[in-house]
């Protein structure tokens, strides 16, 4: 680790100020989903799942330039930042979706897969579909499951020794609160 010098990207007023600008982005968009009509599944740091198809192209067509200000502004600066002025990126689509608590989405047809916490190594796809179709609707709705992984390096420079294998007993907990399915 070295400490960052000061610039312009590590300028305490500064660097809060990206993270907010794409938030009030994803908040705008969230607003016009819902002022089209459509539905929020779920939104993340930097992902919004909805209906709405071409989400992007259909805010700027179907609403006036004051309900996307945002959106516009995000578009100019990526469009004088890289060239290229699309603000929103589809990462995957398709019809039928899990989803539970923070990043727990889990497509049924699409090849989505937020799971974060739990390890899917060496499950096939429907058999995960089932798995969390099955503890989603029980009563328990819970995974207990063995994590695998490597010894940290940070652990290894702390403490010594080598790189191993650890095993750990994992509890993976799929509530389904529908908080944010907005209507």
């Amino acid at each position: 680790m070295s400490r960052v010098s000061a610039t312009p990207l590590s300028n305490p007023i500064l660097a809060p100020w990206t993270t907010a600008f794409v938030r009030s982005v994803i908040g705008e968009c969230l607003h016009n989903v819902q002022t089209l009509g459509g539905k929020v599944v779920s939104v993340t740091t930097d992902g919004i799942i909805t209906d709405v198809e071409n989400l992007e192209e259909t805010i700027l067509k179907s609403l006036p330039p004051e309900e996307t200000v945002m959106l516009r502004k995000f578009r100019e600066l990526r469009e004088s930042l890289s060239g290229d002025s699309t603000a929103l990126e589809v990462k995957t689509q398709g019809k039928g979706i899990l989803s539970w608590t923070t990043r727990g989405h889990l497509g049924i047809e699409p090849s989505m897969a937020a799971t974060t916490g739990f390890h899917k190594q060496g499950l096939e796809k429907m058999e995960l579909v089932t798995l969390f179709k099955d503890t989603l609707a029980s009563k328990e709705k819970s995974i207990e499951f063995t994590r695998i992984s490597l010894r940290g390096a940070k652990d290894i420079f702390e403490k010594g020794g080598s790189v191993r294998m650890i095993m750990k007993e994992q509890n993976f907990r799929l509530l389904h609160d529908n908080r944010r399915k907005m209507d």
